[in-house]
């Protein structure tokens, strides 16, 4: 019986975690073009053309080299950030306040531009289709210096690059804030002529895994973005090779891991929001997805000039809700239960931060500590639901239990009460099987007094009938001995085999009454809880 509510188990189990991915499937990227910008078709163009790669290139040995210029560091308590005089990219972002757990960047803190990498790549679609990279052009520095350190209460501190090539000049300026994980992207282009362009801004392939489980790490690689809401699409959801085109208009496009997240966002007023977002599948390393390039498309005007923010950071909820626009909800999760999930996961979440804030209690203690006030929250209704349980238990136990005593006394008036010819099986009447519960019936001897009353106390102990019992019919049952003492641990039948020779050498007449028959119903009573039967005995 137990193997069987086992295997039942296993076999519900299964069906939980398979049946949601068959009743509601994973979104499949459309195909076609993008929306939410007058430059739609002109993204669309420019997504056939081989200036956007297909697939991650190789990754070269991190440091200096000759195709990535110098770098500028930029150092806060929180960050060091590392620009590239080399197309004015984003070469390194580390976590100063994280410590990495992959091996070989063990005890170092995260970095999260994958190696070989970097964030930030600027591509310019001109109306005609060609397409200009800003990634070899060579950028000034200002402030042209090695190294940058901004402080905690300094307004935000701006690093300027300024590149010239055949008339037309380029500039991008970071502005960046010392005590938040976010900074301001500038930029201005001349000669663009009075159809603008299109800009495609590349976040990388992904992000830089700092966990010691990697696998379990890029299971959580996925595209984020915002519309009216939060969606994401996972990287193992996006086979090799393939173009997967995110619709917009967006307010932000990010990609995550388990425990990290960079994003670009289009929040200023009267800004263009991003058009849409292009993932492209890198290759595979087993089954495992850890690479996929990410293309945000914003418009540029004829003036030329762009702007929108980065967050490179923690998925820490402080932090992102400061940036507003539902970057909080970077990591959305409940699937279809998510109206219902989130409003309760935030109502947690603020109570663990401010525990820990306030009380100055790590987390681990902050949970156990909230698992105990819950527990006192809930405590009546666990009693309520404890004596519930074990007044189920006690009715699926005996529902009709009922003890019935016959007497010799207890007789219709003027009512025979006939007995049965033929014999009974000798069966213990102890073990009397009715319906959903049990019925036991005894026979009451050995009394001085067979027809006095009983005391309250035993009448209410002996004769009670459960509450929810239905109307007992009528019941054929045989007499036997009363087990006395040791006899209640043996079986009846053998009490019947000891007794019947006794019985023999008495002169035959002890057991007789055992193969005769009584008809035993149930007689009205003045209490509503009592149970009598009328018994014949001859």
């Amino acid at each position: 019986m137990d193997r069987n509510r086992l295997l039942l188990a296993f076999v519900l189990m299964l069906m939980v975690a398979i049946a949601p991915s068959l009743i509601w499937p994973p979104k499949k990227p459309t195909a076609g073009r993008l929306s939410g910008s007058a430059d739609s078709a002109v993204v669309r163009d420019s997504t056939a053309r081989p200036a956007v790669p297909s697939q991650p290139t190789a990754q070269p040995p991190d440091g200096p080299t000759a195709d990535t210029g110098r770098i500028v560091s930029v150092t806060s308590p929180l960050y060091r950030l590392g620009f590239s005089t080399r197309g004015g990219l984003l070469r390194s972002a580390e976590l100063l306040q994280y410590q990495s757990f992959a091996p070989g960047d063990s005890a170092r803190p995260v970095q999260l531009v994958p190696k070989g990498d970097a964030f930030l790549r600027h591509r310019l679609v001109l109306p005609s289709g060609d397409t200009v990279s800003l990634d070899d052009w060579d950028f000034r520095p200002s402030p042209d210096a090695p190294g940058l350190v901004v402080q905690v209460g300094q307004a935000a501190t701006p690093l300027r690059f300024d590149a010239e090539r055949r008339g037309s000049h380029v500039t991008l300026e970071y502005s960046l804030v010392p005590d938040e994980y976010r900074f301001e992207v500038h930029g201005s282009v001349t000669g663009l002529g009075s159809g603008g362009a299109v800009l495609l801004i590349d976040l990388a392939s992904g992000l830089r895994s700092v966990e010691k489980d990697s696998l379990d790490d890029y299971r959580h690689y996925s595209v984020v973005t915002k519309a009216s809401k939060t969606e994401r699409t996972d990287f193992s959801s996006i086979r090799p090779d393939q173009r997967a085109l995110l619709n917009g208009p967006f307010e932000w496009v990010g990609v995550k891991s388990k425990y990290f997240l960079t994003a670009a966002l289009a929040l200023e007023e009267g800004q263009p929001t991003f058009g849409g977002a292009i993932a492209i599948g890198g290759p595979r390393n087993g089954k495992a997805a850890s690479r996929a390039t990410v293309l945000i498309t914003m418009p540029v005007p004829a003036a030329g000039t762009f702007r929108y923010s980065v967050y490179a950071g923690p998925l820490d909820y402080r932090q992102l809700g400061r940036m507003g626009h539902g970057l909080d909800d970077a990591n959305p999760y409940g699937g279809i239960f998510r109206p219902i999930v989130r409003p309760v996961s935030v109502f947690v979440t603020s109570i663990l931060l401010w525990m820990h804030g306030q009380l100055h209690l790590a987390y681990g203690w902050a949970l156990i500590l909230f698992g105990i006030v819950v527990r006192l929250l809930l405590w009546p209704l666990n009693q309520k639901a404890m004596e519930s349980g074990i007044r189920m238990q006690a009715a699926l136990a005996g529902a009709a239990r009922a003890v019935l005593r016959l007497r010799e006394h207890d007789r219709f008036p003027g009512r025979a009460v006939p007995l049965a010819s033929r014999s009974v099986a000798p069966r213990s009447v102890q073990d009397h099987s009715h319906l959903a519960g049990f019925v036991d019936v005894r026979v009451v001897q050995g009394r001085a007094d067979r027809g006095a009353a009983e005391s309250a106390d035993q009448d209410d102990g002996v004769l009670h009938a459960d509450l929810h019992d239905g109307t007992v019919p009528e019941l054929r049952v045989g007499a036997e001995p009363l087990l006395r003492r040791a006899e209640h641990l043996q079986h009846p039948a053998a009490v019947l085999d000891r007794e019947a020779p006794a019985a023999r050498s008495a002169g035959g007449r002890g057991a007789a009454h055992t193969s005769q028959d009584l008809d035993c119903f149930l007689t009205p009573s003045s209490r509503s809880r009592r149970r009598r039967v009328a018994a014949h005995l001859p």
